[in-house]
């Protein structure tokens, strides 16, 4: 936490990055999301393991959320999200065995979270930093997640 955020706690001193510049940052991570549910749905499909099965289909409603927390980004400073129209789960293969998939998943987790960790940097507006902060939370839960079942297989 810096000190602005510290000092004025609820509110923003100083200048953000422009509508346009939110869009062009966001954007990104809306389809980077996308190729990260689409890879959750392949492995759910896959997966011979039930209750991991269940669980990541728990972690999927997540994503689907995150990613529409983000498009709404994107649309209320008047751009336009991928959609992941034409999108198909067996274009994100995940891997032959379960612990293949895991793996997977828990690298492109840490993607996800190495790129939400970079927007930390930038002088988003308030709101969209709480978004961030929320996507970095469910993106942390789900490596914890991941990381627990692959140490305990």
């Amino acid at each position: 936490m810096n000190i602005k955020d510290l000092l004025l706690n609820r509110g923003w001193a100083g200048k953000t990055i422009s509508r346009a510049e939110t869009i062009q940052r966001i954007n990104p991570l809306v389809r980077q999301l996308l190729d990260l549910t689409w890879t959750y749905q392949n492995a759910v499909e896959h997966m011979v393991d039930g209750e991991v099965a269940d669980a990541l289909r728990l972690h999927l409603k997540e994503l689907r959320m995150d990613v529409g927390k983000l498009c709404e980004i994107v649309f209320s400073c008047g751009g336009v999200a991928p959609t992941g129209a034409g999108m198909r789960s067996e274009s994100y293969p995940a891997g032959d065995t379960d612990d293949a998939r895991l793996a997977a998943l828990l690298a492109l987790d840490k993607a996800m979270m190495a790129a939400v960790e970079g927007e930390k940097k930038v002088e988003h507006q308030m709101r969209n930093r709480a978004v961030l902060g929320f996507v970095e939370r469910k993106t942390q839960e789900r490596m914890a997640y991941l990381t627990e079942e692959l140490r305990t297989r």
